[in-house]
């Protein structure tokens, strides 16, 4: 008798956080992050239609990283906070609860997955990176049993360990599908080893300049929607009028929480960068190949692939910060100041001259990053095709969904259910729908690919899928 037919069902970067507590003094701060626009009810209604389509075939929902947002501001005291909690085992797991407790319906909606027998894997990125602790992950296996145990008291959880599956890097299905977040092909959000992203000591979480500079500027900056980078491209006269309307006659304080943000990022990266480590420890590779199955030669092919990061040299997390320019700026002044004040006007001009050309050359010289593209995944990451002997290659993280068969290969990137909106009122989302990429496995072929659930309703991207 052959085996039922198996899905294997893509969702990622969700980002769901703490929820932040409606204001009407103050509507707008941070609005994105009330419970009303997380997806959690649409999530719910989206399972449904799920069993009610694979009509009891086998189901594994893969979360393929920042399902969780831990850079969102804490929650504490009835509002948004810029304070932390510790990025240990124990500190993590704390919050892991915290967001859970705020999104029950999400969480019970996979709870039911379980109590219907299917299965589920939690796949870290860079915004959950702290699913790498075990704390973390019996938290969070312990609270889907007990959502799973309210629904369905009778159903069978035993197994609940093997059915709740974490993975820290990358994972292969039986049905040779490979899944990874993708923030390791990110310049900004990769780690030096996926498999222990933690500090020297091992007590806390590596710092990563995307995390932090998310967490401790674009995150705190409420007037902005960060899951939308074209909120940052604004121009100068877009954030004069940005600043006029919204921090002018405010206590919120925008360049403060720039600068104390940039500053602090870029301090706790230097106290912990590793610049010259490359290669995977021994340590990691065998942990990697228990966790996944993979043979030594795969891992190591894989953390091959990875771009290197812009904590080696600093540059691209100055740029992106705008450290370097603003920096440079005042070395411009400095020199020009002393320069008029020590020497002839000729010799001043002079100076002058060649520190803002020095300036000039090195904008032209020195790449400049573009938050809409830089976190796409270079085109020799496909070569995973052939190191892992794959049929299909999901990955996330650039929240821009596509599906595309070449020949018998399937590529795909299953976009974003975050609470990415156009406009500060939240009324016009990035996305008009909620995407996913639905593979179906059955006799050695598969077929499917990226899908929308829009509206109760299931849709095949008519581009990105294939029928059997």
């Amino acid at each position: 008798m052959s085996s039922p037919r198996r899905h294997t069902v893509v969702v990622s970067d969700v980002h769901l956080s703490q929820a932040h507590p409606a204001d009407e003094a103050d509507p707008f701060w941070m609005r994105y992050r009330r419970s009303d626009y997380h997806p959690d009810a649409e999530f719910e209604a989206f399972v449904a239609s799920l069993l009610e389509a694979c009509k009891g075939e086998p189901i594994e929902i893969v979360f393929n990283g920042d399902v969780l947002d831990f850079d969102a501001p804490l929650v504490k005291g009835g509002t948004s906070t810029f304070d932390e909690f510790p990025l240990d085992d124990a500190g993590c797991a704390e919050q892991l609860r915290r967001i859970v407790a705020d999104h029950p319906r999400f969480f019970g909606a996979s709870a039911r997955l379980l109590a219907e027998g299917h299965r589920v894997i939690f796949m870290s990125g860079n915004h959950d990176l702290e699913l790498y602790w075990p704390g973390v992950r019996t938290a969070l296996r312990e609270a889907l049993r007990s959502a799973a145990e309210a629904l369905s008291p009778s159903s069978d959880l035993s197994d609940l360990e093997e059915r709740v599956r974490f993975r820290a890097w990358f994972h292969v299905t039986e049905d040779k599908v490979y899944l990874e977040h993708g923030s390791q092909y990110d310049h900004l959000n990769g780690v030096p080893d996926p498999m222990a992203p933690v500090i020297a000591d091992g007590s806390w979480l590596h710092p990563v300049a995307g995390k932090l500079a998310f967490k401790r500027t674009g995150a705190r900056m409420g007037y902005f929607n960060p899951y939308y980078e074209e909120t940052f491209y604004m121009g100068a006269s877009g954030y004069l009028r940005h600043f006029a309307a919204n921090y002018m006659f405010s206590k919120r304080h925008i360049v403060r929480t720039w600068m104390s943000g940039a500053l602090s990022t870029v301090g706790e990266i230097l106290r912990h960068r590793r610049p010259g480590e490359h290669d995977l420890p021994p340590a990691s590779v065998e942990r990697a190949m228990r966790e996944t199955g993979a043979s030594r030669e795969a891992v190591l092919a894989t953390h091959g692939l990875r771009v290197p990061s812009g904590e080696r040299t600093m540059i691209p997390i100055l740029r992106e910060l705008w450290l370097d320019r603003i920096g440079l700026a005042g070395v411009v002044v400095l020199v020009a100041s002393v320069a008029f004040a020590v020497a002839s006007v000729t010799v001043a001009a002079v100076i002058t001259g060649v520190v803002v050309a020095a300036f000039v050359a090195y904008e032209v010289v020195t790449p400049k990053p573009d938050i809409r593209t830089y976190d796409s995944a270079p085109p020799t990451v496909k070569q995973i095709f052939e190191i892992h002997g794959v049929k299909a290659m999901c990955m996330g993280h650039t929240h821009r969904p596509v599906g595309s068969w070449e020949g018998a290969r399937f590529w795909g990137n299953s976009g974003s259910w975050c609470p990415a909106f156009v406009d500060r009122e939240c009324t016009e989302p990035v996305l008009d729908g909620r995407p996913f990429l639905w593979l179906t496995a059955d006799d050695g072929s598969v077929w499917g690919g990226l899908h929308w659930f829009r509206g109760g309703v299931i849709e095949a991207d008519p581009k990105g899928t294939r029928s059997a």
